[in-house]
Parts: C-alpha cells; sequence; structure tokens
C-alpha cells in the first residue's frame, strides 16, 4: 500500500466517521461486506433469516456444524445473554406485556407463560 492510499484511507475514515467499536460479529460483518458481499447481499441474507425464523433444514450437515463452530468461536456461551431472563425481568416490570413476547415469538400467550414460569423457577433457584 502506497502513501497516498493510507492518507486516502485515513481521509475516508474521517468523513465517513470515526468509529470505534471492540465486537468480533462488528468485525467479521465488516470486513466481510468491505472485501466479499456487499452491504446488501448481507441484508438481504439477514432479513432472510429474520424473516423465516427458527426453522430451518441444515441439508449440509458439515456445514451447519462449521457455522455453529464460527458462532461459539466469535460468541462464546459465556458471553451470551440469558434471554430467558432478560425477558422475563422485562415482563415482571411490565416493560414488555406477555402478548407482544408471544406475537414477537410467534408462539401463544400460554406457551410463553410456561416459559416466564420455568424461567423464574431457574432464576429462583439460582439465586439461593
Amino acid at each position: 500500500m502506497g502513501k497516498n492510499s493510507l492518507r486516502d484511507n485515513n481521509r475516508l475514515r474521517v468523513r465517513s466517521g470515526e468509529v470505534e467499536h471492540n465486537n468480533l460479529f462488528v468485525s467479521f460483518f465488516y470486513e466481510l461486506m468491505r472485501d466479499h458481499l456487499t452491504p446488501g447481499a448481507v441484508e438481504k441474507l439477514v432479513r432472510s433469516v429474520l424473516d423465516g425464523g427458527k426453522d430451518v433444514t441444515y441439508t449440509n450437515g458439515w456445514l451447519a456444524s462449521y457455522s455453529i463452530d464460527i458462532v461459539e468461536r466469535l460468541w462464546p456461551a459465556s458471553e451470551q445473554p440469558n434471554f430467558a431472563k432478560l425477558i422475563t425481568a422485562l415482563s415482571d416490570q411490565g416493560c414488555i406485556p406477555v402478548p407482544a413476547i408471544a406475537d414477537v415469538m410467534g408462539t401463544s400467550v400460554e406457551r410463553v407463560e410456561r416459559i416466564l414460569s420455568v424461567a423464574r423457577l431457574f432464576a429462583q433457584a439460582g439465586a439461593e
């Protein structure tokens, strides 16, 4: 890389906003979009995953296993948020009504109530 390229990169960084972020997923997607896929292609994939929900058929077990490995290396289980605890706390504080949780999860209010009950039991057991 020549002297002009480095100067141009620095100017671009200043013009586009000097972003500082320390997250492996952000770094992964930044490099993926900078060097390999267009942001539009990545957005299309994100929307496809979000629209499709969790019901995915993995036809290639090796590829699915590798995908799991990548996620586990980028986001270790110990650093993942406890979504059940978070949703329970937000529900208990009245921040998110149970019907809204059910709607987002695509399930019944009764199922959400059961999930919240189990999460509360685990939270109580962990607090003791």
